[in-house]
């Protein structure tokens, strides 16, 4: 588990939270995209996780995770992003109005 404050167990552990989430896609050639919540397509946002062999992690198990998200990228090629990777930040509001920021992953551009 990633290592986040009190504050923000505290936060998440309640009835009302705001959340954003945000990140970058590289190409294969080097560019670099960002993105944030404006962008991202409403309803789009999908995130899988799967461990191969059985439920639990064990030596030799496979550990997957799957992104699904869409988003408005106008004047970006699809055929740029493809076998460009996305890396994923989540954010959380606090109590006192800060956000705390946990790295959700990189994924590989498949599709």
């Amino acid at each position: 588990m990633y290592p986040v404050s009190e504050a923000y167990l505290e936060k998440i552990a309640g009835r009302s939270v705001t959340t954003n989430w945000y990140g970058s896609i590289k190409t294969t050639i080097g560019t670099v995209y960002t993105f944030d919540p404006s962008i991202i397509v409403e309803g789009s946002g999908k995130i899988t996780r799967q461990i191969c062999s059985s439920e639990d992690i064990e030596i030799g198990s496979t550990c997957a995770a799957e992104l699904d998200i869409s988003l408005y990228l106008p004047n970006v090629s699809r055929y740029e992003l493809y076998k460009g990777t996305v890396t994923l930040f989540f954010q959380l509001k606090l109590n006192d109005q800060t956000w705390e920021t946990v790295p959700v992953g990189i994924f590989s551009i498949a599709e």
